[in-house]
């Protein structure tokens, strides 16, 4: 069973504050998705993989000097759909003007011989450094 956080736990973990994480809700890219009771008062509760797409979301934010793009947004969080609950080890996220895929390391070279102007987020980082924060902060299930 994946480990689970609490909204207080969730920006510093991620790399953003929680107006950044309020936001990234409102647009719908990414909410909570543990269902716990509802209501007033309730728990807000995030998994660990709505933890790495905001993560995702932070690296984006921070090559892009602070300012997370929408539509960049939205083509990462695409990507990132077919390795949901896999680990991200040697993997790369390759965004350009269209089209948002993850790759192996492995096929970079290739890829960047025949594109244009690319950003590419080094998954297998993101989740280690995932991993530290949570041991830094000795983080226990919600």
């Amino acid at each position: 069973m994946q480990p689970t956080f609490k909204r207080s736990q969730v920006p510093g973990l991620a790399g953003l504050t929680q107006r950044q994480v309020e936001y990234l809700a409102e647009q719908g890219l990414v909410e909570p998705s543990v269902r716990g009771p509802s209501g007033r008062g309730s728990p807000t509760i995030y998994s660990y993989e709505d933890l790495r797409r905001l993560a995702v979301l932070a690296a984006l934010g921070r090559l892009a000097g602070g300012e997370i793009m929408l539509r960049q947004a939205r083509l990462a969080l695409a990507a990132l759909g077919p390795l949901a609950e896999r680990p991200w080890e040697g993997q790369l996220m390759v965004i350009d003007r269209e089209l948002g895929y993850t790759i192996p390391s492995g096929e970079l070279r290739a890829v960047l011989e025949h594109q244009g102007e690319l950003v590419v987020v080094d998954l297998a980082r993101i989740e280690r450094a995932l991993g530290v924060q949570m041991r830094r902060h000795s983080l226990r299930a919600a």
